[in-house]
């Protein structure tokens, strides 16, 4: 496994002092996995090779994404005042390894977008209010079998829905 990773948390406030409580920050990730199948993986995928198709000794590793995208909207003030807007998405990840005659199983990209709004207050702002909302983009999470020349079939789907919480927290 190599890859490389780029990161950059950056406050708004070189636009001028208004700008001073928002921020934002990024993650940005590049995967490369590699894993050498085993000699009955490969005979098993050999003998299951349709017309047309080639076969490399090794594959992707299973479970890891080849990349992974964080993007986030801050804000934050003296006041007690916070909010953020934060968005994810993985890419295409190998979930089951086939068996030859049953094809890989991939996770595709699931897009996140979550908000979060939190309000202090109080004695030494003790008290804390908070609202959010998952999944604003009311994303499924599919798992596909991919298979040479053939149509993609549903492997399994979730369609989590988008969440709603409130919430209160005191700090004693």
């Amino acid at each position: 496994v190599y890859g490389a990773e780029f990161e950059i948390r950056k406050n708004f406030g070189f636009f001028g002092d208004k700008w001073q409580d928002f921020s934002f920050n990024l993650n940005f990730s590049l995967i490369k996995s590699s894993l050498e199948m085993t000699d009955a993986e490969l005979e098993r995928r050999t003998l299951n090779l349709r017309e047309g198709e080639t076969l490399e000794d090794s594959r992707e590793m299973q479970g890891q994404s080849p990349y992974l995208v964080n993007f986030g909207l801050n804000y934050a003030n003296d006041k007690g005042w916070q909010t953020s807007l934060y968005y994810n998405v993985q890419g295409k990840t190998l979930q089951v390894v086939g068996t030859g005659d049953v094809p890989d199983a991939y996770t595709m990209p699931f897009h996140s977008l979550d908000f979060i709004l939190n309000k202090s207050f109080g004695e030494e702002q003790r008290s804390n209010i908070s609202f959010s909302v998952k999944n604003l983009l009311d994303s499924t999470l599919e798992a596909k079998y991919q298979s040479f020349k053939a149509e993609d079939q549903i492997f399994s789907s979730l369609s989590p829905g988008t969440g709603i919480s409130l919430g209160y927290t005191y700090k004693f």
